[in-house]
């Protein structure tokens, strides 16, 4: 685990985060086939590059609706959600 993953989880640990998949997430929500491919896409990005590999983590579960709240605000670029999302995560800000 990288460094920035094991503040960010113990950080968000540490608040309580609930413990969900993007799979579940996106079940409780409407979204159309691109909106979920970018979502997951997202997800195993932003999770990759914190070193996220354990999906229990809740550090995992931020990172799922931290790309739910950003894709579901309208953001359909790519590059753009992995950044935004990287930014809110590492600053405690959506």
């Amino acid at each position: 685990m990288t460094h920035a993953a094991a503040s960010f989880s113990t950080r968000q640990a540490s608040q309580g985060a609930n413990c969900m998949s993007i799979d579940r997430l996106l079940r409780e929500g409407v979204f159309d086939a691109d909106s979920v491919a970018l979502m997951t896409r997202g997800y195993e990005r932003v999770r990759e590059a914190l070193g996220l590999a354990d999906r229990d983590d809740p550090a995992t579960s931020m990172v799922a609706q931290t790309v739910l709240s950003v894709v579901a605000s309208g953001v359909r670029d790519p590059e753009r959600v992995y950044q935004l999302v990287l930014t809110a995560l590492r600053t405690g800000r959506p």
